[in-house]
């Protein structure tokens, strides 16, 4: 999921709302199965348009700041080594 598919959860997720509520009167879990289900879309639309990252992304980019900032701390030791012997 990425910033882009914020229109498509959004819509979708108002349609399985109101498909919720027309199922509701002949069967009433499914209805509400798909109301709740329709709000979470909606929900995630909504995160997703604010750009708000879910967590295993913000982990991850963590992971890959930190494993940067590792190799740029090594590669100026070795410079500095480097330097320091000529």
């Amino acid at each position: 999921m990425n910033r882009k598919n914020w229109k498509f959860f959004l819509i979708i997720g108002i349609l399985i709302i109101i498909a919720g509520f027309i199922i509701y009167p002949n069967d009433p879990i499914i209805g509400i199965l798909g109301t709740v289900m329709g709000a979470y879309n909606v929900f995630k639309g909504i995160r997703l348009k604010r750009g708000i990252q879910p967590k295993i992304i913000r982990e991850y980019q963590k992971r890959e700041k930190d494993a940067r900032q590792e190799v740029e701390s090594k590669m100026k030791r070795t410079n500095r080594n480097r330097n320091k012997k000529v």
